[in-house]
């Protein structure tokens, strides 16, 4: 529990723990004085808070369009009804006067975070072309520009035109003794018709009236639009139009818009969603209102009556709620959709790409749509070759089509990026993906891992936790197989004062970070100094680069065809490496390295790989063979990196630095198993480990090369 926490419960000053008083210095002074600020920041109803004993209404509701405005963002269109009875400003007069403070500040155009962006962009028409365009001819009238009346002379007087749907509401925005006769008499019949149906303080229906009328009114200030989203409704996420992609904050309420964003099934009603998220109710309401009025989002029907749920979900209550999962998920990173918007690859597969990027994934819904504008791009590349790198673009293009057209035609599949599921706590992850999915597919190489609180608890054909993208995997495989080359790997906070003794003939090495990413190829008079730099922050692993050293791949599943094509020191090292490890359903791609006529295991990486067309080819020809995509293949998968995960956590656990288990003492182990699935992240080594090619070993001291 922390400040914000407690203030938004309403909690009192003498409610709060004492942890909680701590933070404010004791101070109950300081406490009312955040009071104030988090209400604001939150946008919290002044009659719903404990704010009412702190400021009057009018100036609390002036204080949060200040705030809005101040930080750029959205208009409060929850509380409404209150700023405009309060301060009588509207949406549209909001973004005009946020446009107007921004130029006269010099503001980039991409200072705007993305949803406020795309609201000030559907109200005004002014987008990212527009606001340049009004910001020079702003600076072209003299030096005093900005001090005088010039910029709101080129910003707009009236709203766009706003096509409400079918059910929103329209709200007067100003009472009848408000209304002033020239207006009144300047009203059409369709108006004055409309005007009367809206009764002060009510709220009726668009279909009430005339649907032109209403547009009317509100583009004359006279009425305004409500959202109104119940409990009960379900809504969906289209591909993603008019999505401006400036910047996001770290703000509560846009982060809470992502993590709804990527929630949202079109089958999930708000009440479940809220309650799956572990979010509060108004708030999920709110956002999803937001979204149905930027129109990225569309309601579907009423949904379903609200299911219980406890506070705290055990996993066999997890499995029950994912019976209705029956879907494939297909794990991707940003790099994908990256590539299909950089790749200018067509007009229509953009809003597909950006719906990725931004929403988090494209439900099985949109991806017959999405797959069809994949196998234009395909075919396009066919008929003409666009050659400046586009052919790249093209061929991920390509392979991403054959990937989803194999999973669709088994299950119906969402793709999800993965990077956007990250910003779920890793409970609600799970909660969601056993919800959602059957099974999860990942692709390889990938920058990020499935978040999931027990990595075991869904079949996923991929890596199952960060752990198998670490550096302790390739030490686990190495000691295993007895296989692979020179490999050291060191932890945070030492010094290497000079290479160790197995490293000196070597002229250029590779240099990793914890999470298996590339920091540098690096030649030898570098490596001391580099090496030096990454150990402040982070743990790294230094491989050396064989500069003659061919690199061979077998593709997982492995099937007697394949195993009858490899020379006899492959198969040889396969064979070893099959008796360690429990891979007839494994995907992925074993790595050998050929080095001065020996062969060597360099690493294997599950998933389906997305940047190798003849890789990803044999294995989903494979996958198809082998059904590995039936009940019963699917559940000998999970068993089977179930009990590789745990293996590997405890070779982690043996060799990270901390004293050896011992028999019999395996409760420790659990805590450390349960220590690192909440974390999701590998244990950092304690000393300095090394694989000398054979075996491995500690390394006592880097300046020991008596060895040698």
């Amino acid at each position: 529990m922390n400040v914000t926490s407690c203030i938004l419960n309403n909690m009192r000053w003498e409610e709060i723990p004492d942890s909680v008083k701590m933070m404010v210095g004791n101070s109950k002074e300081m406490w009312l004085a955040r009071v104030r600020k988090e209400c604001v920041e939150n946008c919290v109803r002044w009659q719903h808070s404990m704010v009412k004993e702190l400021i009057k209404e009018s100036d609390y509701y002036v204080q949060i369009l200040e705030n809005q405005m101040a930080h750029l963002k959205l208009y409060p269109y929850h509380i409404a009804e209150e700023i405009m009875r309060f301060t009588k400003v509207s949406d549209f007069q909001f973004y005009v006067d946020m446009l107007e403070s921004m130029i006269k500040q010099e503001k980039s155009y991409d200072a705007l975070p993305n949803f406020s962006a795309r609201d000030c962009t559907r109200l005004t028409g002014i987008g990212r072309n527009q606001y340049i365009d009004m910001m020079n001819r702003c600076r072209g009238k003299g030096w005093s520009w900005n001090k005088k009346n010039q910029i709101r002379e080129e910003l707009p007087k009236r709203p766009l035109p706003i096509i409400p749907e079918c059910w929103w509401l329209v709200v007067r925005a100003i009472s009848v003794s408000e209304l002033p006769k020239s207006k009144g008499q300047d009203l059409s019949p369709d108006e004055i018709s409309a005007w009367a149906a809206v009764k002060d303080g009510t709220a009726v229906p668009v279909t009430t009236m005339s649907t032109g009328a209403a547009v009317s009114l509100y583009q004359q200030g006279l009425v305004y639009f409500a959202v109104p989203i119940d409990d009960n409704d379900i809504v969906s996420v289209p591909p993603l139009r008019g999505f401006v992609m400036n910047r996001s904050t770290d703000d509560s309420f846009e982060q809470l818009l992502y993590r709804v964003f990527v929630s949202l099934d079109g089958k999930t009603s708000v009440s479940q969603l809220s309650e799956l998220l572990h979010e509060n109710l108004e708030n999920v309401r709110h956002a999803i209102s937001i979204y149905c009025r930027l129109g990225f989002a569309k309601k579907v029907t009423p949904g379903p009556t609200n299911f219980e749920q406890s506070e705290e979900m055990d996993p066999s209550q997890l499995e029950q709620i994912s019976i209705d999962g029956n879907r494939i998920g297909f794990i991707v990173d940003k790099t994908i959709a990256a590539l299909l918007m950089m790749g200018n690859l067509s007009p229509e597969l953009k809003p597909h790409a950006v719906t990725l990027y931004e929403v988090g994934k494209l439900t099985a819904d949109d991806m017959s749509g999405f797959l069809e504008e994949l196998r234009k791009v395909a075919q396009g590349a066919e008929e003409d070759s666009h050659g400046l790198g586009a052919d790249e673009y093209f061929e991920h293009a390509s392979i991403l089509l054959e990937t989803l057209s194999f999973l669709m035609a088994n299950k119906s599949t969402d793709m999800i990026r993965c990077e956007s599921l990250g910003a779920l706590s890793r409970d609600t992850c799970q909660r969601l993906l056993l919800k959602n999915y059957q099974v999860l597919l990942s692709m390889t190489p990938t920058t990020e891992t499935v978040p999931v609180r027990e990595p075991d608890s869904l079949p996923l054909y991929g890596a199952p936790s960060a752990h198998f993208h670490s550096p302790w995997f390739r030490l686990f495989l190495y000691e295993l197989t007895g296989s692979g080359p020179t490999t050291l790997l060191l932890p945070m906070g030492y010094r290497l004062e000079t290479l160790p003794h197995f490293l000196q003939d070597h002229t250029h090495f590779l240099v990793c970070r914890m999470d298996g990413s590339h920091l540098h190829e690096i030649r030898y008079d570098q490596l001391l100094t580099v090496a030096n730099h990454h150990l402040l922050k982070s743990p790294i692993l230094v491989q050396p680069i064989y500069p003659n050293a061919v690199q061979h791949t077998i593709e997982l599943p492995c099937v007697d065809e394949s195993r009858s094509n490899l020379p006899p020191a492959q198969l040889a090292l396969l064979t070893e490496i099959e008796k360690h490890l429990e891979l007839p359903t494994a995907v992925g791609v074993i790595t050998l390295m050929t080095v001065n006529s020996c062969v060597l295991l360099h690493s294997i990486e599950f998933g389906i790989p997305m940047h190798k067309r003849k890789s990803n080819e044999l294995i989903l020809r494979r996958m198809a063979q082998l059904k590995l995509l039936e009940e019963t293949a699917v559940a000998n998968h999970k068993s089977a990196m179930s009990r590789l995960y745990r293996r590997l956590l405890r070779f982690i656990d043996e060799h990270c630095g901390i004293e050896s288990l011992g028999e019999g003492n395996t409760h420790r182990f659990l805590r450390h198993v349960e220590a690192e699935a909440l974390h999701h992240k590998p244990a950092h080594p304690s000393v300095a480990v090394y694989f000398d090619g054979i075996a491995l070993d500690c390394l006592s001291d880097p300046l020991d090369n008596d060895n040698a």
